[in-house]
């Protein structure tokens, strides 16, 4: 049956609706945003820079921190370059399994690899490289920066390399003797390490180039064995117990002595010697006898057999004039002691005759107080270039004067007590250096206040010397004299160093001595400097004196006055 048409149906409009105006505005702004945002990464990724927000940073150097963002290559490489000598003083540190070491990367070889690392942030970075993670970083650089890393290189210098491995050195304890309970006995020694730097540095790049907090490498260590054996040094050990078993019986004048081995062995001391033998390195252990405990030994077992001693020998010890006291004029033993023993070891001798030797110290302290030579009265040091002539006879002049004693009211005269400084005795034949000693004692005097008689100054105002205070010596003259005023002893002890004079006076102090002034004036062709003192005594009186020196105005211009002697001026 067919169904019935219907006579009242509207027809329909099949064609689609317009669009808001709205929304043609918004596809026309995504569009436009779209091509702003292409033209903005064509343009970036046109000049070849690299992503911005991106920030080289490396875990074991976060100070060395530097932003890359949006920079071309040149710039790049400038920024990575200046990171790189900065990582040079990066600490890294060296282990091993007793010391640890830290260095700096410097040190140890290891470099930012410029090229390396530039390369890969601009072929990993660049705004060129995709516009997606342009985009990404574009937007991210807002909240925070990306990261680069570092790529490192590993260029040891070898010289460098081994002053480290030297340093981790731990040498070995070599076995030694040693005198416990009355014998020798063998001290066992032990190995020690050394450090191979070079094979453990790959280890150091690795883990720089893994970006680790912190960069250090564990040296490779190997065992240094001792040189001797304690079985080779434990036979030393023996042979020379044995050679000191049977000790020694010492006869002096008729007096024998029985030496028991645990003494005479404490008179020996040890050590070891390397030589060759046929070619062939040996070595051995070598004894001596200790001059001075064998010394100290053999004065007290024949004390009886000691003589009282004569005249005074005088000695410095903590500034103050000593005698050299309780030692007998002869006593034991005599100087060839020490080889007789030896000898009579080495023969396996168990008997050996020694003779008693002469001293010439005194006994008696009171023969310097009685004399009033008790303390320091005056002294002066004088400076000189080294010069191996001046050194020679600044020494032997010193060591001639060393010693001297001027009593009350007595003048002294240096050439006279000295005599004439000629090779035979002991002096160099220029005779340079004389004149040191003799200008610092004149000085020395002054302090100390004593009168000058005949002396006369340098021609030339030498700047080592205290200016106005020098004096110059020769044979038989100018001499220089000067007395002592005072009614106690002096004693004159010049001494020398290599480079220096010093001039020391003891006495007992009488007068307190002062510089009151000093002056140059031009008398004829000469410079005429005074130098005045007081001297002030414990009654309160006072004098004043002066000494003059005359030095030539310039060396074109000697100096020629009436007065070549410089006199001492009374005031």
């Amino acid at each position: 049956m067919t169904p019935p048409t219907p006579t009242n149906l509207t027809p329909i409009d099949l064609r689609r609706a317009p669009r808001p105006l709205r929304v043609w505005l918004f596809g026309l702004a995504a569009t436009l945003f779209i091509c702003a945002w292409l033209a903005w990464w064509l343009l970036e990724a046109g000049d070849n820079t690299t992503a911005r927000g991106l920030k080289i940073q490396h875990p074991a150097a976060a100070h060395l921190a530097a932003n890359i963002g949006h920079k071309n290559q040149e710039q790049v490489t400038q920024v990575v370059t200046q990171v790189a000598e900065q990582f040079q003083s990066t600490p890294i540190r060296i282990i091993t399994p007793h010391h640890n070491l830290d260095t700096t990367a410097a040190t140890a070889g290891l470099k930012v690899d410029v090229a390396e690392t530039v390369a890969q942030i601009m072929a990993n970075h660049s705004a060129s490289s995709n516009p997606i993670r342009w985009t990404t970083n574009l937007f991210s650089s807002v909240f925070r920066s990306s990261q680069v890393g570092l790529r490192f290189v590993l260029e040891p210098d070898p010289n460098q390399i081994q002053q480290l491995q030297e340093s981790l050195i731990q040498p070995p304890s070599e076995p030694s003797i040693t005198l416990a309970d009355g014998a020798f006995q063998l001290i066992g020694g032990s190995a020690g390490q050394s450090a191979d730097i070079t094979s453990a540095l790959p280890e150091l790049l690795t883990a720089a180039n893994a970006g680790q907090a912190s960069l250090e490498l564990s040296a490779i260590v190997r065992p240094i064995a001792p040189q001797q054996s304690d079985a080779f040094v434990a036979q030393q050990t023996e042979q020379i117990n044995q050679i000191t078993d049977q000790g020694l019986a010492i006869t002096v004048e008729d007096v024998t002595k029985q030496i028991p081995s645990a003494e005479l062995r404490s008179w020996v001391f040890l050590r070891f010697h390397d030589g060759f033998e046929d070619g062939l390195e040996v070595g051995r252990w070598e004894y001596g006898i200790s001059q001075q405990r064998l010394q100290n030994h053999l004065a007290e077992l024949f004390s009886e057999l000691a003589s009282p001693a004569g005249a005074p020998v005088i000695t410095i010890k903590n500034n103050i004039p000593t005698l050299v006291v309780d030692m007998p004029a002869m006593l034991c033993c005599e100087a060839e002691a020490r080889q007789k023993i030896l000898s009579a070891l080495r023969d396996t001798q168990t008997h050996v005759t020694l003779e008693l030797r002469a001293a010439d110290d005194p006994v008696d302290q009171s023969w310097l107080k009685n004399r009033g030579i008790v303390e320091l009265t005056g002294n002066f040091t004088t400076f000189f270039a080294a010069d191996p002539t001046r050194a020679s006879n600044t020494r032997r002049m010193a060591e001639a004067l060393q010693g001297a004693i001027i009593y009350p009211g007595e003048t002294f005269s240096v050439n006279n007590f000295v005599g004439e400084r000629t090779v035979e005795n002991g002096f160099v034949a220029d005779g340079e250096g004389v004149s040191q000693v003799v200008s610092t004692l004149f000085t020395a005097a002054f302090n100390a206040g004593m009168d000058f008689g005949e002396y006369q100054s340098h021609s030339i105002d030498h700047p080592r010397y205290r200016r106005g205070l020098d004096a110059t010596i020769a044979w038989p003259e100018p001499d220089f004299k000067f007395s002592n005023p005072n009614p106690y002893a002096m004693l004159i002890w010049p001494t020398v160093t290599p480079r220096s004079v010093t001039v020391r006076l003891y006495s007992t102090k009488h007068a307190e001595v002062e510089w009151t002034n000093r002056y140059d004036e031009v008398e004829g062709s000469c410079i005429k400097r005074t130098t005045e003192r007081s001297r002030t005594y414990a009654d309160g009186t006072v004098t004043a004196d002066a000494v003059v020196a005359l030095y030539h105005l310039s060396v074109e211009q000697p100096c020629t006055t009436s007065n070549h002697n410089n006199a001492h001026l009374p005031r």
